[in-house]
Parts: C-alpha cells; structure tokens; sequence
C-alpha cells in the first residue's frame, strides 16, 4: 500500500483516482489498518483546491473511493466544487457528495441543494455541455 498511497500525490487525477480505489479495494478485504485510509485522504483533502482541474476531479473521486468514514472531514470541501468551473469536477463533486452522503440522515437537504446548484447551470448558454444534455 505504500507505493499506492505514493501515487496519491502524483500530478495527474486518473492515477490519483486509481490509487484511491485501489486502496479502498484493500481496506473492503481487511487488508489494512484503520488508519491508513484516514492518513490517505488527508493526502488528498488538500488536492481538492489544486489550480489544476484534473487534480480537484481526481481528489473527488479518490475521497468518494474512501467513505465517509475517511473522507468525511473533507465533505464541506467538496461541496464547494459543485460550484467549480470545470464542468467534470462538478460531476466528479456531485458524484462525491453523493457516494458520502449515502449513510447520513441530511442526504435529502444536500442533495437537494447540489442539484439546484446544477440546474442553476443549466440555462447558462456558456455552461459545459454535459449539464445541458443532462448527464
């Protein structure tokens, strides 16, 4: 697991994403200790206000991989990035917030609010196009 949690830190999201699910992959067969998602997803909190957009989308869904348990101190974080400007890390953010939101009570109120964040975004004729055709 060392060399995955490495690859957190590498500079493109699809590795990122990889080594997170990858990791999650091991702590779903008990292969690793309780700590070890944690300490990666503090890797990756930071990662979600990266100038670059393939970081921001990788640390989405890199967190998402890791549940709530892990990535819950970051949720608030990925919030925010519905309102990002690239439209893949708004999906990668909603996505997120979904897949960390499963288990809790309030899922209803903030998803509500992420898709009105959406919809808000879907008349604006400079919007990415994958949130007018409503994917």
């Amino acid at each position: 697991w060392p060399v995955l949690r490495e690859r957190l830190s590498s500079p493109h999201g699809l590795d990122m994403k990889i080594a997170a699910e990858a990791l999650a992959a091991l702590d779903n067969q008990l292969l690793l200790s309780e700590h070890v998602l944690v300490s990666s997803a503090a890797v990756l909190g930071p990662r979600l206000m990266d100038e670059d957009w393939i970081v921001r989308l990788g640390a989405c869904y890199g967190l998402a991989a890791f549940g709530t348990k892990a990535a819950g101190p970051y949720l608030d974080h990925i919030l925010e990035l519905v309102e990002d400007e690239e439209g893949p890390v708004v999906a990668a953010a909603a996505a997120a917030v979904s897949k960390l939101l499963h288990d809790k009570t309030d899922r209803r109120f903030q998803l509500h609010g992420v898709l009105r964040r959406l919809q808000a975004r879907l008349p604006d004729n400079e919007s990415d196009a994958w949130v007018r055709a409503g994917c």
